[in-house]
This record gives structure tokens, sequence and C-alpha cells, in this order.
């Protein structure tokens, strides 16, 4: 099953319409947001329910 994530991974990660950097710099971008998310989500819920 590894070897079929790091094939996949490979593949997304070759440079086509954007760059391998572009792609690397948008997913970060994409995890920051979701992590940024999932604790105002936190805070609401600990000012909402303590």
């Amino acid at each position: 099953m590894a070897d079929k994530f790091f094939s996949y991974y490979g593949d997304v990660f070759k440079d086509s319409y954007l760059t391998a950097k572009e792609k690397s710099l948008i997913a970060n971008a994409v995890a920051h947001a979701v992590h940024v998310a999932a604790v105002v989500l936190m805070v609401k819920y600990y000012v909402c329910c303590n």
C-alpha cells in the first residue's frame, strides 16, 4: 500500500502546469487553513460549553 501512495505522491508533484514548489506552497496553505479552522472550532466549543 505504501508503494501505491508514494507512486501517487511522486506523480502529483511532478512539474506540469504548476511546479513542485508551487504545489507544495498550495498544500502548505491548505494545511494551515484547515488547522486554523480546527483551532477556531475548538475555541468556540470551549467558550460555549464551559
